[in-house]
Protein backbone atom coordinates (compact mmCIF):
# COMPACT_ATOMS: atom_id res chain seq x y z
CA UNK A 1 0.00 0.00 0.00
CA UNK A 2 1.47 3.33 -1.02
CA UNK A 3 2.06 5.55 1.95
CA UNK A 4 1.90 2.86 4.63
CA UNK A 5 4.34 4.24 7.18
CA UNK A 6 4.87 0.78 8.66
CA UNK A 7 6.68 -0.12 5.44
CA UNK A 8 9.28 2.65 5.70
CA UNK A 9 12.68 1.08 6.16
CA UNK A 10 14.62 2.08 9.29
CA UNK A 11 17.75 0.86 7.50
CA UNK A 12 17.26 3.35 4.68
CA UNK A 13 16.64 6.19 7.14
CA UNK A 14 19.90 5.19 8.81
CA UNK A 15 21.68 5.04 5.45
CA UNK A 16 20.48 8.55 4.52
CA UNK A 17 21.66 9.92 7.87
CA UNK A 18 18.20 10.68 9.20
CA UNK A 19 18.57 8.29 12.15
CA UNK A 20 21.53 7.01 14.10
CA UNK A 21 22.19 3.39 14.99
CA UNK A 22 22.05 3.98 18.76
CA UNK A 23 18.54 5.46 18.45
CA UNK A 24 17.38 2.49 16.36
CA UNK A 25 18.76 0.00 18.88
CA UNK A 26 16.73 1.70 21.63
CA UNK A 27 13.52 1.15 19.65
CA UNK A 28 13.97 -2.60 19.27
CA UNK A 29 10.94 -4.85 19.94
CA UNK A 30 11.50 -8.42 21.04
CA UNK A 31 10.36 -10.98 18.49
CA UNK A 32 7.45 -13.22 19.42
CA UNK A 33 5.10 -15.50 17.52
CA UNK A 34 2.58 -12.64 17.16
CA UNK A 35 3.01 -9.10 15.87
CA UNK A 36 2.00 -6.34 18.28
CA UNK A 37 0.92 -3.81 15.66
CA UNK A 38 0.12 -1.13 18.24
CA UNK A 39 3.67 -1.35 19.63
CA UNK A 40 5.14 -1.39 16.13
CA UNK A 41 3.08 1.63 15.12
CA UNK A 42 4.12 3.54 18.26
CA UNK A 43 7.80 2.81 17.72
CA UNK A 44 7.61 3.55 14.01
CA UNK A 45 5.99 6.92 14.80
CA UNK A 46 8.84 7.76 17.22
CA UNK A 47 11.33 6.77 14.54
CA UNK A 48 9.66 8.89 11.87
CA UNK A 49 9.42 11.90 14.17
CA UNK A 50 13.15 11.62 14.93
CA UNK A 51 13.94 11.30 11.21
CA UNK A 52 11.77 14.31 10.43
CA UNK A 53 13.45 16.37 13.15
CA UNK A 54 16.85 15.50 11.68
CA UNK A 55 15.58 16.32 8.20
CA UNK A 56 14.17 19.65 9.36
CA UNK A 57 17.24 20.65 11.40
CA UNK A 58 19.51 19.89 8.43
CA UNK A 59 17.42 22.40 6.46
CA UNK A 60 16.66 19.78 3.83
CA UNK A 61 13.13 21.10 3.44
CA UNK A 62 14.40 23.58 0.86
CA UNK A 63 16.09 20.71 -0.96
CA UNK A 64 15.33 20.42 -4.65
CA UNK A 65 14.94 16.63 -4.21
CA UNK A 66 12.00 17.16 -1.81
CA UNK A 67 10.33 19.58 -4.21
CA UNK A 68 10.75 17.14 -7.11
CA UNK A 69 9.40 14.24 -5.03
CA UNK A 70 6.33 16.20 -3.92
CA UNK A 71 5.68 17.35 -7.49
CA UNK A 72 6.05 13.89 -9.01
CA UNK A 73 3.99 12.17 -6.31
CA UNK A 74 1.28 14.81 -5.91
CA UNK A 75 -1.30 12.51 -7.54
CA UNK A 76 -1.45 10.52 -4.28
CA UNK A 77 0.56 12.51 -1.73
CA UNK A 78 -2.02 15.24 -1.07
CA UNK A 79 -4.82 12.71 -0.57
CA UNK A 80 -2.63 10.63 1.73
CA UNK A 81 -1.71 13.67 3.82
CA UNK A 82 -5.42 14.48 4.20
CA UNK A 83 -6.16 10.85 5.13
CA UNK A 84 -3.45 10.91 7.82
CA UNK A 85 -4.73 14.19 9.24
CA UNK A 86 -8.28 12.81 9.48
CA UNK A 87 -7.06 9.50 10.90
CA UNK A 88 -4.95 11.18 13.60
CA UNK A 89 -7.87 13.44 14.52
CA UNK A 90 -10.18 10.42 14.83
CA UNK A 91 -7.64 8.61 17.00
CA UNK A 92 -7.35 11.64 19.27
CA UNK A 93 -11.15 11.68 19.54
CA UNK A 94 -11.06 8.03 20.62
CA UNK A 95 -12.20 6.47 17.37
CA UNK A 96 -9.47 4.12 16.23
CA UNK A 97 -9.46 2.69 12.70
Amino acid sequence: MAGNTLLISPTLLLKYGLLDEHFLNELHIEQTDKVDFDAVETIKQQMLEAAYNTFQSANLISSNRLYIFCSQESYWLNDFALYLAIRLTMIQMGRRS
